[in-house]
Formats: C-alpha cells, structure tokens, sequence
C-alpha cells in the first residue's frame, strides 16, 4: 500500500521521509505559494479597485478587467497570454489556486494518492510525471477555454491518478490491494471527472488522467526491465511534442479587443445621438456647426470600429454575433450620414425613404442578433 500505511498523524502527511520526500514538498510548495499569492492579491487588489473607481463610466468592466489582472500578473493561466508564447504559465499555474477551498482539496488528494505511488515510481520519476502530467492539463484547459482564467494542481493529481490507473491494469500490485485500489480510485475519478458542473475544468481532470495512464504503462515497463530515466525522457518528448501542436493548431482569439472595441462603439453611439437628438437650446448654425466638424467625425471612426470588429479572430458564437453587430454599426453611420444630410439640406421628404429602409435593416439585424443568443442560450 506504499507510504499510506505509515502516515501517523497530522503533520507526518507533511514531512519528508524516505519513499515519501516529494509529495510533502508539493504540499508545502503549493500551501506558501497559496498564501504569498493572497497577499499580493489583496494589495493589487486595493490599487487596481481604487482606479477602476474613478472610471464610473463602465465601473463592472472595469471592475472585471483589474482581477483579471490580477490572476495574469500572478501566473494564472490564459489562452491569448500562452498562446502569444508565454508558455511558462503552463507550470505556474499548477502551483496556483482560486481560494482556500480549492486548494485544501487538491492537497488532501494529493497527499493521499502520493503517499500510493511516490515509492514505488521513485522520487525523480514521481516528480517529473506530477510537472508533466500538469502542463498536458494545463494546455488541454488554455484550448479548451475560449476565455477566463485556468489555476490548479487537480490536473497533475489527475494524472497521478491515471499512473496508478495503469499499473492497476498490470500485475504490478498483488491482487487483493489491486482490486481495492481499482475499487476505491474508479470511483474517486469517476465521481471528479463526470461533467456536471461549472465551475469544474473537466478538460484538465481528463488530459491529466489520460496523459498519466500512458506515462503510467511507460513506468511499469521501466519497472519491469528496469530501464533507467525511460519514462522521464519518453514523458518529456510526449509533452513537448503535444503541447507545440496544442500551441500551433489553436487559433488566438481577439475577445479583449472585441470588448475594447465594443466599449468604443458605445461611446460613440451615446455622443452621436447627443449630437442629433439634443442640442435643442442652439440655433440651427450652431447644431449644423456640430454636426459637420464633429458628428462626421464620429460617423468615420464608428464605421471604422464595425469593419475592424468584422475582421476579428473569434470563437464561433462570439463571431456571429460580432458579424450582425458589424453590420448593424455599419447601418447606424449610413442612417446618421442621411441625418447630417436631411438637416443640411432643411429637407424632410428627400431622404426619409431611405432613413425607413435603413432603419428597417438595423431593426431586423437587432431580430436575428437576439435569435442567435438565444440560441447561445
């Protein structure tokens, strides 16, 4: 039952022993790094609050943007940072987590399934298969996720537990402690790995089990004609190669310049139907004055905005979306552009036809911009 049978108390799970030397130092590793990160984030935190506050124009975005920041400037994981060649985050962010509650349980588990198998793995093998196994997690969850924030060890525990999945499969251990363990840890994943649930990164909890059921048949092999460094060398050329293809075939998507350019367009808007609909309190000359040197302006800087919106790199529903508002944008500076014109020309029939069949448009863009939400839904 390797080191399981010798843990004697509390603080024995987190000593250092002979046959059981890494996985307490993973503990402590990942318990420090917890409480370091809360640190940082707390005072971060208060900076980055205190300037989202003053920007009470889009405070929530603000809001939302600054953590963000936060998890990035930490080492949490993100697709646009590790797929722009910032894969170091795929190590750190194994040794990262989201709150007390997380962590409390990778670690628990991870005690657990390494007090199983650090002993018979051995240390050095042991510990590059828990990096390995959490980087495949780790790259799996950054492509798997359009958006967001990846942190966690649960993939690199998964994996431990697809190593011991594997030599369950063999005669490796005597077949009484083989079926209980087979017993007992089939229901552990399954229970974890059923994907019900949010909040839970199922694509790291299977790359883990599964890239740790390969490295866990190269181990028995390198047990079994006891070959030395098989399993580090072959499990590193295994990562490396996955992970450069995960790198290469995975499209970057421009969801925050989206979101910039969305919040431009906003602005835009409110200003130009300030411009047309208000202003009542000034003459004509002084609203066609505001109208020609500033509203036109506005109107090409819009159209602008909807064609590069256009042209983004997107998931396939943010996509389709960013399409209808591309073109609803496009409308909405055509139908100000015959405004300007109406008002300029003091002609309230010339135009009007054409104002209708524009307006006409937006409204049925607007009409399949809300079908394909609530299809998304």
């Amino acid at each position: 039952m390797g080191y399981k049978e010798k843990l004697k108390g509390f603080l024995s799970a987190f000593t250092p022993k002979k046959d059981y030397t890494i996985t307490p130092v993973l503990v402590l590793s990942n318990i420090a790094v917890y409480f370091i990160s809360m640190v940082i984030m707390a005072a971060m935190a208060v900076v980055l609050l205190m300037k989202a506050a003053q920007h009470h124009d889009n405070l929530q975005q603000n809001l939302v943007n600054s953590w963000e920041d936060i998890y990035l400037s930490l080492g949490f994981g993100s697709r646009t940072q590790v797929l722009s060649g910032q894969v170091w985050r795929l190590v750190t962010n194994i040794f990262l987590h989201f709150s007390i509650m997380h962590i409390a349980g990778n670690m628990i588990t991870l005690i657990y399934i390494g007090s199983l198998i650090e002993c018979k793995l051995g240390k050095w093998n042991y510990l590059f298969i828990y990096l390995f196994t959490g980087i495949c997690a780790s790259i799996t969850s950054v492509i798997w996720r359009e958006q967001g924030i990846s942190a966690g060890a649960s993939g690199a525990i998964f994996g431990l537990f697809g190593v011991l999945l594997a030599l369950l499969s063999t005669n490796f251990y005597e077949i009484n402690a083989r079926r209980a363990l087979l017993i007992s840890t089939t229901i552990f994943v399954a229970y974890n790995i059923i994907p019900i649930g949010r909040q839970i990164d199922h694509a790291a909890h299977f790359s883990g089990l599964i890239s740790g059921y390969v490295f866990g048949w190269i181990a028995y092999w390198e047990i079994k004609h006891q070959k030395q460094n098989l399993v580090t060398g072959a499990a590193l050329f295994i990562t490396i190669v996955y992970t450069s293809t995960c790198i290469w075939l995975a499209p970057i998507y421009e969801l925050k310049e989206l979101q910039q350019l969305t919040n431009n367009t906003e602005r835009l808007s409110v200003a130009l139907n300030n411009d047309f609909y208000k202003n009542y309190e000034l003459n004509r000359d002084q609203r066609l004055a505001i109208l020609k040197h500033k509203a036109l302006l506005e109107i090409d800087t819009l159209k602008n905005i909807g064609q590069k919106i256009n042209k983004l790199r997107l998931p396939k529903k943010q996509k389709q979306v960013a399409t209808i508002k591309s073109k609803i944008i496009i409308e909405e500076c055509k139908l100000f552009t015959l405004l300007y014109k109406e008002f300029n020309d003091n002609n309230r029939i010339k135009y009007r036809i054409e104002i209708n069949s524009i307006t006409q448009k937006i409204n049925d863009f607007r009409t399949e911009w809300g079908k394909i939400d609530e299809g998304n839904d």
